[in-house]
């Protein structure tokens, strides 16, 4: 017999004996995949990190043989999809649709709340919105519940208490901007009604903070990153309507001091729509989108805005 075929139980026998290892499974990139619902109930699925649009989906034909979602012909009576709640543990997102596109004889509309899984985009619930409703109803997630709201029953908030926040005691009047963890982006009202005074208010340590040598801009150009730790402002020329003038200012939110500012011509004829986790931000014009990276990381945490016209419903997930 070969020596080789001699040898060959004692290399199996010493093999079998040799510890198991297991190459490590690469885990999914918080927030790196941006859902964007349109008017027309389409969803586009965005890579952040890549820069680029993956896939289309039209929720109108993804809910089985039901048809849950009106099929519009032209201009649309109103938005098909305006909210998109994500619950990220039960891999799903929310929406409220119309049973109908027209409205009845008094204006108003029936709504179904519509649930998708994520990334598949398969139907897996359908809830009754409400009847004869003037306003979608509003959906959110309470403790891993969805809650649907009638819209009487909510109402966004759109200043905040600040008399905590001052040694004094004093309340200045102001209006959120937009919010994320415990932070809240700030516009603050002052004696002198044409200069943009912005803080961020941490709700948490009761701390507010002015933000320095902010830019010439205006009010919607203004957004928290993520987590709060960061504002990032979109300068602007001056006069009555003020352009964009491509230059990005990134300010701390923990001193108020600038940090980071970039150039792109692209954005002047975009219009913004979210800063991810992975650093990009995310610039669009119907269904063409841009990406400035940033070149930093933030929480997967959602930014909130109490009045949310003229943004399309979006979320962040990690697949």
């Amino acid at each position: 017999m070969p020596q080789y075929r001699r040898a060959l139980p004692v290399l199996l026998s010493f093999a079998l004996q040799l510890p198991v290892i297991c190459l490590p499974v690469q885990a999914a990139t918080p927030g790196r995949f941006l859902y964007v619902i349109s008017c027309d109930a389409r969803v586009d699925k965005l890579d952040t990190i890549t820069g680029r649009k993956m896939e289309t989906y039209d929720l109108a034909k993804r809910t089985g043989k039901e048809s849950l979602v009106p099929v519009v012909q032209g201009a649309l009576d109103s938005c098909l999809a305006s909210q998109a709640v994500y619950d990220r543990t039960a891999s799903t997102f929310s929406t409220v649709v119309p049973i109908s596109n027209e409205p009845k004889a008094d204006g108003t509309k029936d709504y179904r709340v519509l649930s998708f899984s994520v990334p598949r985009m398969e139907l897996v619930n359908h809830l009754h919105g409400g009847e004869s409703l003037e306003a979608p109803p509003h959906l959110e997630l309470q403790s891993g519940t969805l809650k649907i709201l009638k819209p009487s029953d909510w109402m966004a908030q759109t200043s905040l208490d600040l008399s905590a926040y001052s040694p004094n005691k004093t309340q200045t009047p102001n209006q959120i901007l937009e919010s994320s963890g415990d932070r809240v982006l700030l516009r603050l009202f002052t004696a002198d009604d044409k200069q943009l005074v912005l803080a961020v208010a941490d709700r948490r340590t009761q701390k507010l903070v002015r933000l320095q040598g902010v830019p010439t801009t205006v009010a919607p150009n203004v957004h928290i990153v993520p987590g709060g730790g960061h504002v990032f402002i979109e300068e602007t020329g001056m006069g009555d309507k003020p352009e964009k003038t491509g230059r990005l200012v990134l300010f701390d939110a923990v001193t108020g001091k600038e940090q980071k500012e970039l150039n792109d011509s692209h954005i002047k004829d975009l219009y913004f729509l979210a800063v991810s986790p992975t650093g990009r931000v995310v610039y669009h014009s119907n269904d063409n989108y841009w990406f400035v990276h940033l070149k930093m990381k933030f929480p997967p945490a959602p930014v909130s805005r109490p009045i949310s016209k003229g943004y399309p419903a979006f979320f962040f997930a990690n697949e």
